[in-house]
């Protein structure tokens, strides 16, 4: 799905859309999915308290038996502020959360 990009030959991004004031990215999980999406939120990080992120997840079918996919989570992060995010490092030591 990848070689069929918009893009060319990107790795794991599959398809980008942009509708209104939105912008969709498809993306393959099995095809380099840790480096497109951490440089993804790296890019985005300075404007994440701006943003609303739709964010669900997709088991694809492939052949007939497989079909129809079927949706397997989706939420809706909104205005994230990594500056007042907790300390993720104590918090799973068990210590205080700032």
């Amino acid at each position: 799905m990848a070689a069929a990009s918009v893009f060319g030959d990107r790795r794991g991004v599959v398809r980008v859309d942009r509708a209104g004031d939105a912008l969709a990215f498809a993306l393959d999980v099995g095809r380099d999915f840790s480096h497109s999406s951490n440089f993804a939120l790296f890019e985005l990080l300075p404007r994440l308290p701006a943003l609303v992120l739709d964010v669900a997840w997709l088991v694809e079918g492939r052949d007939a038996e497989d079909l129809p996919e079927g949706l397997l989570a989706g939420l809706r992060l909104r205005h994230l502020d990594p500056a007042a995010a907790p300390d993720a490092a104590a918090w799973l030591r068990g210590g205080a959360s700032t």
